[in-house]
């Protein structure tokens, strides 16, 4: 087969006839038909185009009369003239579409396409619309601002010629057309486009309060990430639970307008007259019918066996033991009694006297630690023995003087005077007390720079005490007196640096004693069981709501124990509010860590968070959470204590080192151990804030505002755990590691202020 290709053009319109072309082949001439060509007038060029413009925009839109609800898919095309080889710098604005929203928008294939006898490379900009309001829609201009390169391409891969251009494409007049009024199907939700259903259900035997999961898969064309299940007719006999969804889109579609909305729904049978579930119905409006079209998926039959609760006591004589009753799928009863009420305050770890307490082990260890160190120092320093042993003696002497010169013992007076001066020089200078006369001042004080003034004091306190012995008669005033004087020359000798000695102070061992008092506060007069008592009258009456309101009232007042909280979450429980359930229940595991009817109800309402799914806790938290925060502080306090005690006593009895060591060993693993167990308990409890949803269903965006897309759903009792708080939204993370924002005031905070809303 051989190929010839040959282009013509018309230069006016009419009817043309291309006779057959002939070709001799092997000497047989062949020949073609001829051909018949009618040429029209050139079409006109789209809306707004200059045909002498290099390029521009246009809008493609399949249909302009839609219905409010229906997403209609776009193409915002950039025409490039031929002879543009290449754009750069692309700048564009959004189109202005208002009353529209606007959803993804993607990159499609370019093509080649002609208008008139020009010829155009089409770079089409993809993206969706729904129309959010009845009326006359305008979907508004785009601009876009470029480089526009023309060809040929250089040796160097450089354009002959490059023009910027600013491009606007003309609007488009929408109309949308609202949903017909007549003939709409009961439990019709809004949904528009066009859809197929398929059920799933299981366990179809149960017993009385055991969930049933309703898995449906809503599949198809248009707005399938808002689409939300209908309230089913004739499921009253069944306690329905907001379903979670998971949309995933088509693979070939980057759009994301058809795939698969997965549905999963949990009901609890309430009594034995169940049957079967009903069908499950729905409806929506299909805009190329322009008519309401209903999904019906048949009834689906149940076994439906009496509950564990509601069975009569095993008989004693059954030899049966094997029989294993289905599971209770209630909470544990309210606690009658409300137990052990306290002020809702900081754990210990926050105050500041029980830190401060904590500083005294290590102060008496650091205290004795000084006295030993000084101890033997004393034990290695005969001078500073010696220095000491003076101090004491001058401060006796001279309440001796005192008490000489006021009874008028001037022999006694100076005898002592003379002492006191003997051991002060003595031990400045290192030599023997009794060796100290007044011709040793000249020989050894002089050379070490002692004033003239000092000397003559010295030397007339000698003399003194030389004439006293001579009968010389002194009066009391005169004793008196002269005590000053002696008190200022020892005090003058005490400054000396004689040879290389420095000067040493005496370093006293001071320890203080922390007195901590802890008085029992009485906050309330009145007797807070009665309102407990009264709440629980309002709970077992069915008044779950009433019942809420009195406990609230009884927190609101300081009081709390982990009874209010217990009773509090099962009226939650009750009402269906699993999130604000499971808040409570978490809070009072606070106060009371080892409740089994505790961790049981929060375990149950765990899983209905999650549909009927199991729940599967950490086993790391569920260590950590055996023992409350206080509890773990108050082990760790302890054995830092006993350490630190261990420590101080070998500094006292130093003897007792070798027979403690292990114990001081000992002391101080469990220590480092039970200070990771209370700071992993503090960082997963209390410093890492979780976000317990208490919506029936919420969306997680992928940012901080409404028109963000969302990331995932949740449902009510989800718990994440918050990253950040901006404006009205968290910022959260699930157990998936998916990040996304969630609005505040659909989620409690759970943190080391306990239960609260974020804005608090």
């Amino acid at each position: 087969k051989i190929t010839h290709t040959f282009v013509v053009t018309a230069t006016r319109s009419g009817v043309f006839i291309i006779p057959p072309m002939t070709a001799t082949i092997g000497g047989q001439v062949c020949k073609s038909d001829p051909v018949r060509l009618t040429v029209g007038k050139a079409a006109a060029s789209p809306a707004g185009v200059n045909s002498d413009s290099p390029a521009f925009l246009r809008w493609e839109i399949p249909k302009t009369n839609v219905y409010v609800g229906e997403i209609i898919r776009t193409e915002l095309q950039l025409y490039l003239r031929e002879g543009v080889v290449k754009i750069s710098d692309f700048q564009q604005t959004p189109p202005d579409a208002e009353g529209f929203t606007m959803g993804k928008m993607v990159q499609a294939q370019q093509h080649e396409t002609r208008i008139g006898n020009v010829r155009y490379t089409v770079l089409p900009l993809v993206m969706t619309f729904t129309a959010a309001k009845v009326g006359t829609l305008t979907l508004g201009s785009a601009q876009a601002g470029m480089n526009l390169l023309f060809g040929p391409i250089d040796f160097f891969g450089r354009a002959t010629r490059a023009q910027h251009v600013t491009l606007t494409n003309a609007p488009v007049t929408i109309q949308s057309l609202p949903l017909p009024t007549e003939n709409v199907p009961p439990g019709f939700s809004g949904a528009v486009g066009n859809y197929s259903m398929t059920v799933n259900v299981s366990p179809t035997n149960v017993a009385v309060g055991d969930p049933i999961t309703v898995k449906v898969d809503i599949g198809g064309r248009g707005a399938l990430d808002g689409v939300r299940l209908p309230a089913q007719m004739g499921w009253d006999q069944f306690k329905a639970y907001p379903p979670t969804s998971e949309f995933a889109p088509a693979p070939d579609d980057p759009l994301a307008i058809s795939g698969t909305n997965h549905f999963a729904l949990t009901v609890v049978p309430q009594n034995l007259d169940v049957k079967e579930l009903p069908p499950f119905v729905f409806t929506y409006f299909d805009p190329d019918r322009k008519s309401y079209q209903t999904l019906s998926h048949p009834a689906v039959p149940l076994i439906v066996r009496p509950s564990a609760a509601s069975l009569p006591p095993p008989s004693l004589a059954s030899g049966n033991s094997s029989d294993n009753p289905p599971a209770v799928q209630d909470v544990s009863p309210i606690k009658a009694r409300i137990g052990a009420v306290t002020q809702l305050s900081q754990p210990l770890v926050w105050r500041p006297w029980f830190l401060a307490l904590q500083a005294v082990p290590v102060l008496a260890w650091a205290g004795l630690l000084i006295r030993r160190k000084q101890a033997e120092r004393l034990a290695n320093n005969p001078r500073l023995r010696r220095q000491r042993q003076v101090e004491r003696t001058i401060r006796t002497g001279l309440k001796e003087l005192h008490r000489a010169a006021n009874a008028g013992e001037v022999e006694t007076f100076f005898a002592m005077m003379f002492h006191l001066l003997q051991e002060q020089l003595g031990e400045r200078l290192d030599l023997p007390a009794s060796a100290i006369t007044e011709a040793v001042l000249d020989e050894h004080l002089r050379p070490i720079g002692v004033s003239d003034s000092q000397l003559e004091e010295l030397r007339e306190l000698f003399q003194m005490c030389n004439q006293a012995r001579y009968a010389h008669e002194t009066s009391n005033a005169e004793l008196v007196s002269l005590i000053s004087r002696v008190e200022g020359a020892l005090n003058e000798l005490k400054s000396l640096n004689v040879k290389q000695t420095a000067r040493l102070t005496s370093m006293g061992t001071s320890l203080m004693v922390l007195l901590l008092a802890l008085v029992a506060l009485n906050v309330s007069a009145r007797d807070v069981s009665t309102d407990f008592d009264s709440a629980n009258k309002l709970y077992e009456e069915g008044r779950y709501g009433d019942a809420v309101s009195g406990y609230d009232k009884l927190l609101a007042s300081g009081d709390v124990s982990e009874a209010i909280y217990f009773n509090r979450g099962n009226a939650f429980f009750k009402l269906g509010e699993i999130g604000r359930a499971i808040a409570s229940y978490r809070q009072a595991e606070r106060l009371a860590p080892r409740d089994h009817e505790l961790r049981a109800n929060l375990q149950l309402a765990r899983v209905r968070a999650r549909g009927g799914a199991p729940y599967h806790s950490d086993h790391l938290r569920d260590f950590l959470s055996s023992l409350s925060l206080n509890e773990w502080t108050v082990l760790t306090a302890i054995a830092f204590w006993s350490f630190f005690i261990l420590l101080a006593f070998c500094q006292w009895k130093t003897e007792l080192r070798a027979r403690l060591k292990n114990y001081i060993l000992a002391t101080g693993g469990a220590t480092i151990l039970l200070g990771l167990c209370f700071g992993l308990a503090l960082y997963l409890e209390y410093l890492t804030p979780s976000a317990i949803v208490v919506t029936g269903e919420a969306d997680v965006r992928n940012g901080p505002l409404d028109e963000s897309p969302g990331v995932y759903k949740v449902r009510d009792g989800a718990e994440l755990q918050v990253l950040d708080h901006k404006d009205n939204w968290l910022q959260v993370e699930d157990p998936a590691m998916r990040v996304g924002w969630l609005r505040d005031d659909q989620a409690l905070i759970f943190d080391s202020n306990g239960i609260h809303t974020p804005k608090t």
